[in-house]
């Protein structure tokens, strides 16, 4: 989910837990905390399960190649036996495997780059539940805020950050720094 979607969503479960007070709004949020957990073991696993693939995939093509030089070398020597591939059909061989590796790995890049994004929408996620948490009047004390947005101004480092509520008269400034 991205942030527009993620903020949009956010918009429309505020509006919709002023219009609906019946619905066990903790129970949505421990649903989808395990639904971004279950997310995030999942992006895992696959990842592991890629690299491993990567790893068979480059033994198979060394020992594609050792066989490929044998071959080549006992056809030199015109003892070739009739049970074994021939050197051209070897080298087909490490071609595909070689292209076989080269998918494994930008599938591996992918998972990396979406288990970033999940470990970024999990932070934002954070901060923008307890933004919606504030404006709901959940009773988060002033200190709690405050560590928050001395946690934000710590982590600027290029990172993305939240800023903690903002109390402007009768209302509360919520923004994002990123």
């Amino acid at each position: 989910m991205t942030l527009k979607n993620k903020s949009l969503w956010l918009l429309q479960l505020y509006h919709r837990m002023i219009l609906l007070p019946w619905i066990d709004w903790e129970e949505i949020g421990k649903f989808f905390e395990s639904r971004t957990r279950d997310e995030c073991e999942t992006a895992k696993r696959k990842y592991s399960n890629a690299t491993n693939l990567v790893e068979a995939r480059k033994k198979r093509l060394a020992e594609c190649t050792r066989k490929r030089k044998d071959a080549e070398r006992l056809e030199e020597e015109g003892r070739l036996l009739k049970h074994r591939k021939t050197g051209a059909a070897l080298l087909q061989e490490e071609g595909y495997l070689v292209q076989q590796i080269s998918e494994a790995e930008r599938k591996v890049k992918k998972f990396e780059r979406h288990m970033e994004d999940l470990a970024r929408t999990s932070d934002l996620g954070s901060c923008q539940e307890r933004r919606v948490a504030v404006q709901l009047g959940d009773e988060f004390n002033q200190e709690e805020l405050e560590e928050s947005a001395l946690d934000g101004e710590e982590a600027s480092d290029g990172e993305e950050t939240c800023a903690s509520p903002v109390p402007t008269g009768g209302a509360i400034d919520i923004s994002i720094s990123l």
